[in-house]
């Protein structure tokens, strides 16, 4: 992945994270949930990190993992939502931070 496309990613996921962590997004009466209206953009997210894992498939195994970790969790939460789940802010901020994404190496191309 080229440094531009990466730094392009990493823009991507801090606007979600603030998007995130605006009052509006959370369903009215339920503070610190999240309602249906999240799941195109959650949806959009774990696809990014599917795609980021196989990228890193054979450069770096380790970025692989973790990105299909945290495909998962958000996988996980959209389900959770589908099934009407009062799932916490807090819990689809941390699925969406790939911040530790960088302490598992650099890629060799």
């Amino acid at each position: 992945m080229s440094p531009t496309r990466a730094i392009q990613e990493v823009i991507g996921e801090i606007v979600l994270i603030t998007l995130l962590s605006l009052p509006a997004f959370a369903q009215s009466g339920r503070p610190n949930s999240a309602d249906a209206s999240l799941l195109p953009m959650l949806m959009e997210a774990e696809q990014s990190d599917r795609r980021n894992a196989q990228l890193y498939t054979r450069s770096a195994p380790s970025l692989d993992h973790y990105y299909n970790l945290k495909a998962d969790q958000l996988e996980d939460i959209i389900r959770r939502i589908k099934r009407g789940e009062n799932v916490p802010n807090d819990d689809i901020q941390h699925a969406l931070d790939n911040s530790a994404a960088s302490t598992f190496g650099t890629p060799v191309y």
